[in-house]
C-alpha cells in the first residue's frame, strides 16, 4: 500500500487506527493501566500528605519561620496535590488512549492477540477442576519434598561443622 492511499486509509478511520478490531484487549490494557496508574497516583498523594517529607524552615532576620506545605495549605479552594493528581490522571489517560488506539504498532500487536486469543480452546468446568487439584497436589508434594531436603542438608552440615 502505497504512502497515499495508507494516509487516506487513515484519515477515513478518524482517530482511532483498526476502529473495529482488537477492542477488548485495547480497552482492557486502558482500564488496567489507568487503575495502576492511579493507584499508584494515590499511593504517592497519601504519602505526601504526611509531614515528614516536608519540614521546611527558613532562618529570617534571627528567627525560624516554617514555610506551609502547598499540598496540605488549606487557603486554597482545592488542593494543590488533589490538582496535580488529576492534571497527571488526564495526561496519562490521554497518552494511554493514544498509545492503544493510534500507534500503528501497539495496535497491531493489540489486534493480533485478540485474534490469537479466539483461537484458544479452552478447558471444560471438569477439566479445570481436575488440573487445579494436580497442580495443587504436586505443589504440596514438591513443598514437603524440599522440606524433607532442607532439614537432612542442615543436619548433616551441623554434623559436619559443629563437631
Amino acid at each position: 500500500m502505497g504512502k497515499g492511499k495508507k494516509k487516506q486509509a487513515q484519515q477515513e478511520e478518524g482517530w482511532i487506527y483498526k476502529r473495529k478490531r482488537g477492542l477488548y484487549v485495547r480497552w482492557g490494557s486502558v482500564g488496567t493501566s489507568m487503575f495502576l496508574a492511579l493507584y499508584g497516583l494515590r499511593s504517592l498523594y497519601i504519602s505526601m500528605r504526611s509531614d515528614s517529607w516536608w519540614k521546611k524552615t527558613v532562618e529570617i532576620a534571627g528567627r525560624e519561620l516554617e514555610i506551609p506545605n502547598p499540598i496540605l495549605d488549606e487557603q486554597w479552594p482545592i488542593k494543590v496535590g488533589v490538582l496535580g493528581s488529576m492534571v497527571l490522571a488526564a495526561a496519562m489517560a490521554y497518552g494511554l488512549m493514544w498509545l492503544f488506539f493510534r500507534h500503528q504498532r501497539v495496535s497491531e500487536f493489540m489486534i493480533d492477540t485478540e485474534t490469537e486469543m479466539r483461537k484458544v480452546s479452552w478447558p471444560s468446568w471438569e477439566q479445570l477442576k481436575t488440573s487445579t487439584v494436580a497442580t495443587v497436589v504436586a505443589v504440596f508434594l514438591l513443598g514437603v519434598y524440599l522440606y524433607v531436603v532442607d532439614v537432612v542438608f542442615s543436619r548433616l552440615f551441623q554434623l559436619a561443622f559443629n563437631a
